[in-house]
């Protein structure tokens, strides 16, 4: 089903710095809500506050945020913390392990961060959900006494990869640009240009895009950045078409892609020997505020990455949605409850896989592999939650999902698996058209990939395809912080 959703965490970096100054958030969706949330707990003298559940001891499991200082921040303390609390009191009490929350107040002020860490230690914390900010996660990270004490937290845009068992659920992953990659090489594309910013960010989503590519018997035929700022991307698209690829690759921010996406159409029109290229497009060409504000015709047949699909049974975003309104009798109007919500889900999964102590529930929590979370499926992997990617077309300003159909170059026949050597659930590629799909996908393509194989998968609507390879790295955010 098409969707004109599309989750709101690539603007959280942005919200979170900003109201550590107590700023307005200009155009956050729920940065500004329409009233305050009735705080859930408050804190004592010192600013902990400590929620036993009933029964024997259970693990404890230690949230630092900002319930002091900024008004700002503590809005968003109170909506990571609802989310926390649904997870632990609100899922299925038939598995959902019993923990203890232990709640302290930093009051938005890195300086307070070591020494909560230090107190948590010492009540026997198994993990530690928050802080917010990326300068208060790493403080956390170096003040632990045992690096086996996992930290999460669920809205730091960038952690300290040089740090043990650190995560954060807003740093970003590279998934969907593997996936696009993977996508590129199955439907035949031999020849990609990609176009990108600047910055660490997109970088890192451009060279993931162009080593799966790589990998899978593709060509990267121009490799154009640009400054930060850019508003006329001429020179960087004539650059780009003069190499005539199939296809372009622009991992870029919203603002940017409110630019490019004219201007392709436009240099690409400009030559009329040249039939314009491809576009595959991160996941800001998913945003709403993309397909509000650029003209339908710029953004048609895009194909485009989201971690998160709400419609899709895959995620559990409509069972948090409703659970957040009926616990907390409020709309649900951004995703700072949802991040938190995950956050916990991640670590009572992992204390549910082992003994409890903090060294167990770092390991098991490292092990965790596609888990439905509000926000997308996640895993763990390489120190990293990720996100399962949903590759979706644009088409008429609705998101479609992708389906198997879609997964193989345009001339290949395919007809309903109609034998019974037929894998459940497949379609088969006709023998005539196998050799040209393995052609197409090049000599560098995997056994098992879509155009590889006589059967390929022909999954539900809006089911995620899976990137190429098995260790992605981390961008899911599709901007840096602000300085």
């Amino acid at each position: 089903m098409a969707s004109k959703k599309q989750v709101w965490w690539v603007l959280l970096t942005m919200g979170v710095l900003a109201a550590a100054c107590g700023a307005r958030i200009a155009g956050a969706p729920g940065a500004e809500p329409a009233a305050e949330p009735e705080p859930t707990a408050e804190p004592s003298r010192s600013g902990e506050v400590t929620e036993p559940t009933e029964g024997a001891p259970a693990p404890v499991v230690g949230v630092i945020l900002p319930r002091g200082g900024s008004p700002v921040l503590q809005r968003y303390a109170e909506y990571v913390l609802q989310g926390v609390r649904l997870a632990v009191d609100g899922g299925d009490s038939f598995w959902t392990p019993r923990v203890e929350l232990v709640v302290l107040d930093d009051a938005g002020d890195p300086e307070r961060v070591a020494s909560l860490v230090g107190m948590l230690e010492r009540q026997g914390a198994v993990a530690i959900i928050g802080p917010l900010q990326p300068q208060s996660v790493a403080i956390a990270a170096r003040a632990r006494r045992d690096d086996r004490l996992a930290i999460i937290s669920p809205t730091a845009s960038q952690v300290p990869r040089w740090y043990r068992n650190v995560y954060s659920l807003n740093a970003g992953d590279t998934q969907g640009a593997e996936a696009l990659a993977s996508y590129a090489a199955a439907v035949g594309l031999r020849e990609v240009g990609i176009l990108y910013p600047r910055d660490a960010a997109h970088r890192r989503q451009a060279d993931a895009f162009r080593r799966a590519f790589r990998i899978a018997g593709g060509q990267i035929t121009a490799d154009v950045a640009f400054d930060p700022g850019t508003t006329t991307f001429g020179p960087s698209l004539e650059a780009l078409f003069a190499a005539r690829p199939q296809a372009i690759f622009v991992p870029a921010g919203e603002r940017d892609v409110r630019q490019i996406a004219p201007q392709i159409a436009y240099y690409g029109l400009a030559d009329s020997l040249y039939t314009p290229p491809r576009v595959l497009g991160g996941q800001a060409w998913a945003a709403d505020a993309v397909r509000t504000q650029v003209e339908t015709r710029f953004l048609e047949d895009v194909v485009a990455v989201t971690p998160l699909m709400r419609e899709s049974p895959d995620v559990a975003w409509q069972e948090f949605n409703s659970l957040y309104e009926r616990t907390y009798r409020s709309t649900l109007d951004n995703a700072f409850p949802a991040l938190g919500y995950d956050a916990m889900k991640l670590l009572l999964e992992a204390i549910g896989r082992g003994r409890g102590d903090a060294a167990d529930v770092s390991r098991a929590l490292g092990e965790i592999d596609w888990i439905r979370g509000a926000t997308g499926v996640l895993s763990v992997r390489n120190g990293e939650v990720v996100r399962r990617p949903f590759l979706v077309r644009i088409q008429q300003g609705e998101l479609v999902p992708l389906t198997a159909a879609d997964m193989v170059p345009p001339d290949t026949m395919l007809v309903p698996g109609d034998t019974m050597l037929a894998p459940p659930d497949t379609m088969r590629l006709l023998p005539d058209t196998v050799g040209r799909a393995r052609a197409r996908a090049g000599a560098g393509a995997r056994e098992g990939s879509p155009v590889i194989g006589a059967w390929i998968r022909a999954p539900e609507a809006g089911t995620a395809f899976p990137s190429p390879s098995p260790s992605p790295s981390p961008s899911l955010a599709t901007a840096q912080p602000a300085p």
